[in-house]
């Protein structure tokens, strides 16, 4: 579990140490999910009596409902926390047990093919929604590449559902860490009309590749970047929200696809309007799911 950052700056860290995540997994393995699931309500509810864990899911919670007093705020942080929780325990399900099944409607795969039949590769823009981690294993049957833009901090020791695999991962991993943040890396997988799937609702390097767009009733600044990159390739983008539906259950959503014109470069003017309408398409799934949005920090700018 990633922990929620104290300031409006997000961290990978994740919640728990080592050791603890080993007890889940073990668990897993020995007992199956259900006495998994019954740790985790109380783990969730030994981490919402910190008030910084309240504090921080309040941030998102505060938009979505409003102020609420005390009780319902702890009943709605436990909600949302578990709900993560639940997300995460179904990734390390499918990865150690092969439990799970993704679901994407006939329509939604039929037009993932019918992008990709135009060989220049899809751009699969995601967010920290649902069921984000485990959500790819429906792309199996395309048959396709998928590249995963990918970025682990040094605490984060939260393992991929494909990382638990003994065979290794089927997935190619990109670290926008590395030289030009994995750009050309993403270009050549685009040009090979492969799969590139990144997460567009943080700000990983900075403010210099961001722009300010409106959503949940404010301010919040979002990465351009993927989107120079699609124009550039001439690859369409498809925004990809996975909803967690029940344990190991989850539905891949297409919740927007588009083309961006030609050229437009790394100009945050040309940009902004389509980081608008990614942060629009995930507003309306933040607002229909609320306890499915995993923001834990203030990403809010302050105007």
């Amino acid at each position: 579990m990633s922990s929620p950052a104290a300031k409006s700056a997000w961290s990978s860290k994740s919640l728990g140490n080592r050791f603890q995540h080993q007890i889940f997994y073990a668990l897993l393995r020995l007992a199956g999910p259900w006495p998994a699931y019954g740790l985790l309500h109380l783990v969730v509810f030994w981490y919402n009596l910190r008030p910084s864990m309240r504090r921080n899911a309040g941030y998102f919670l505060t938009r979505r409902f409003g102020r609420k007093i005390w009780p319902v705020r702890f009943w709605q942080s436990f909600q949302l926390t578990l709900s993560f929780g639940k997300v995460l325990l179904d990734r390390a399900m499918l990865g150690v047990l092969g439990r799970g099944e993704v679901t994407v409607a006939a329509e939604d795969m039929d037009n993932l093919r019918k992008m990709l039949d135009r060989g220049r590769g899809v751009v699969m823009l995601n967010a920290h929604f649902g069921c984000w981690q485990t959500g790819m294993a429906g792309l199996e049957a395309i048959d396709r590449p998928v590249n995963i833009v990918l970025q682990k901090g040094a605490g984060d020791v939260d393992k991929h559902y494909f990382e638990h695999r003994s065979g290794g991962a089927a997935v190619h991993l990109i670290d926008p860490s590395g030289p030009f943040g994995g750009t050309l890396d993403m270009l050549a997988a685009l040009k090979r009309n492969e799969i590139v799937c990144i997460m567009g609702d943080r700000v990983v390097d900075g403010d210099a590749n961001s722009v300010a767009v409106d959503f949940m009733g404010g301010k919040v600044k979002m990465p351009f970047s993927i989107f120079s990159i699609a124009s550039a390739a001439g690859a369409p983008v498809a925004v990809t929200l996975i909803e967690r539906q029940g344990p190991g259950l989850a539905k891949v959503h297409f919740a927007d696809c588009f083309e961006l014109p030609p050229d437009l470069g790394k100009s945050p003017a040309a940009l902004r309007p389509w980081v608008q309408r990614y942060a629009g398409a995930l507003e309306r799934m933040a607002w229909q799911k609320p306890y499915q949005f995993f923001n834990f920090f203030d990403m809010w700018v302050k105007e």
